[in-house]
């Protein structure tokens, strides 16, 4: 009996730490996030750069909750061309794949803004 609870205790633990592995070895990376928030009216850029391969499938996480004002975020290659835009919804989770390797930023853009935002990538 006792024989028995130590191998299967021992297949168990097995298990655990395989998937364990498995989670750790694919878990999401963050690439950056930007959280900002303002009482009064601002105008600026808040940005984050990062390295991104062709194929990288990306995910934007993003929410926001704006009282006046704009906010224009923006995914820019490293010439500065816009590769994409994203809403500026309430939340949003939104997935974009690259389509070549390069040094990419996030641009956060606002003008009269007060509220409060936060954007999350990872990879």
């Amino acid at each position: 009996m006792k024989k028995k609870a130590i191998v299967i205790g021992a297949i168990i633990l097995a298990i655990a730490i395989i998937f364990l592995s498995v989670y750790f070895i694919t878990r999401p990376s963050t690439l950056g996030n930007i959280n900002y928030s303002c009482r009064q009216s601002t105008s600026s850029i808040s940005d984050f750069t990062f390295n991104g391969e062709s194929g990288d499938n990306l995910k934007f996480s993003f929410s926001s909750d704006i009282e006046s004002g704009t906010l224009d975020i923006t995914l820019c290659d490293s010439q500065g061309n816009v590769v994409y835009n994203l809403d500026s919804a309430k939340e949003s989770v939104t997935w974009f794949v690259l389509k070549k390797t390069d040094t990419y930023s996030l641009v956060a853009e606002y003008n009269n803004f007060i509220g409060k935002f936060k954007i999350k990538v990872t990879k």
